[in-house]
């Protein structure tokens, strides 16, 4: 059996390869190891899943970016002009798959973008959120203005601290508001932290503007807050409190300026400049221009002017300090009282020396009226009791009272008694080349005591450092990149 006629091998080989029968036998080996077909089309639309999910990927990154550092997505006018077309093209020179995402229009529409954008910030959202109810005590700051179509908006942020006690402050919406009335921004408060799942119960400080509707004593919008939570304390920002401060002295003054000195020359001479050539003419501009002329040419409008430099150059200094998220209580009423200390040591022998002197006078007085550390009752009162115990020193009956009444839910007082009496002997046994603890700042570095021992010592240094002195002036500065 089988071949064996090998001396015409090739021939019958030749012969045998054109049967139908070995036709037969090389197509179904040809198929032996391939798939079924419908395991060759789910291959290939796993491969297509696969490369649209990296694309996909590479431009939710691409949002992000953008997103993160607050640039457009879409042009002006064109699409193509957008940082995120664009972003995407120049990537497709690495990856030429991205063309895939340039030419399908459904991957960067409005819709899908819009869709993104609002899933990042819900997750960026929750992510705030979570951290805030770890904290579990806050401060909530707001403020309202109109935007550009001319409805009124509120901006909620919160203030809390970590378990490094480093202060955070986070917005958590933005919203329009029909009126501007203590009882509608209250319920808006309300409602945007019950949408959040933060207790409004765990709230421990409100600052606000100096509005009546907002920090009116019967019917403001923290005195109702208030009457459902008492330890909610309301302060109202120092940097504005300072503006405010400034803005008086100014109307009782007229000097107006804190620009440089060299700047104080520029800025006369190109007014003159400008001033002549309207002069030129013959209305009724004209005229008044002239009278303007003659008073900037007077004496008192340089001198007040280089006066303004003088005083307010300071109290800018502080407006630049108190912007900080990390300034306390402390370095607040620290900064003022220096301010105020600055303002009654100037000695200067010119002219106008009595002038000087009241403008001095002028200055502190609206200095400290504005922001006196009387607003601060209760977190000066935390604090005094936290620097006089780690000095061993016993504390004021009535501070102890004070921070009783306040936030007795929160602290055992008994135990904050015994643990404020131990505080000074636990500093001497940690070697801390410390002679006297003067700023609660040198207490939050150098703490090293653990949670068994000092608990509700923690908890009141916590509650001391959830109530800002600044509050979210630069935030509410720049609504309108938040409305954008």
């Amino acid at each position: 059996a089988g071949f064996c006629n090998w001396k015409k091998a090739i021939e019958k080989l030749n012969l045998h390869q054109a049967t139908s029968c070995h036709r037969e036998c090389v197509e179904k080996f040809s198929t032996l190891h391939l798939d079924f077909v419908s395991v060759q089309l789910n291959q290939q639309f796993e491969h297509d899943q696969e490369i649209h999910r990296n694309l996909f990927m590479r431009e939710l990154s691409t949002i992000l970016f953008l997103a993160r550092q607050g640039l457009a997505l879409r042009g002006p006018i064109i699409e193509q002009d957008g940082n995120l077309y664009q972003l995407l093209k120049l990537g497709s020179e690495d990856c030429p798959e991205l063309t895939i995402l340039l030419n399908d229009h459904a991957y960067i529409s409005h819709d899908v973008i819009n869709e993104i954008l609002k899933l990042m910030g819900h997750q960026v959202l929750r992510s705030i959120i979570n951290k805030i109810s770890n904290a579990k005590w806050y401060t909530i700051i707001a403020d309202e203005t109109r935007d550009i179509s001319n409805h009124e908006q509120l901006v909620i942020c919160i203030i809390w601290v970590d378990d490094c006690y480093n202060a955070h402050e986070d917005p958590i919406g933005l919203y329009e508001i029909p009126s501007q009335d203590a009882q509608t921004i209250t319920n808006v408060l309300k409602d945007a932290l019950s949408r959040c799942g933060i207790p409004l119960a765990n709230c421990r400080g409100q600052a606000y503007d100096d509005g009546s509707n907002m920090s009116g004593k019967l019917n403001g919008v923290a005195a109702k807050l208030q009457e459902e939570v008492p330890s909610a304390i309301y302060v109202h920002c120092l940097l504005h409190c300072l503006n405010l401060a400034v803005q008086d002295i100014c109307k009782t003054q007229k000097t107006g300026s804190t620009e440089k000195p060299n700047l104080i020359h520029e800025a006369l001479a190109f007014m003159h400049k400008v001033a002549k050539e309207i002069c030129q003419d013959s209305n009724d501009s004209a005229a008044t221009v002239r009278g303007l002329m003659y008073q900037m040419d007077a004496f008192d409008t340089y001198f007040s002017l280089k006066l303004a430099y003088l005083i307010f150059s300071a109290s800018d200094h502080l407006a630049t300090q108190l912007q900080s998220k990390n300034t306390i209580a402390q370095d607040a009423t620290l900064g003022v009282s220096t301010l105020c200390d600055y303002y009654s040591s100037q000695s200067p022998k010119e002219y106008y020396r009595q002038q000087y002197f009241e403008i001095l006078e002028l200055v502190r007085e609206n200095v400290d009226s504005h922001c006196g550390s009387e607003k601060y009752g209760i977190v000066q009162d935390i604090e005094t009791l936290l620097l006089e115990a780690c000095n061993g020193k016993i504390s004021n009956s009535e501070v102890m009272k004070s921070v009783q009444d306040m936030h007795s839910s929160d602290l055992d007082i008994e135990q904050l008694k015994i643990q404020l009496k131990m505080l000074p002997n636990f500093i001497t046994a940690s070697k801390v080349n410390i002679k006297k603890i003067t700023s609660i700042r040198t207490l939050c570095d150098k703490n090293q005591m653990t949670q068994s021992m000092f608990i509700d010592v923690l908890k009141l240094l916590l509650l001391y450092l959830t109530v800002p002195a600044a509050t979210a002036e630069c935030t509410f500065s720049t609504l309108r990149h938040l409305k954008t």
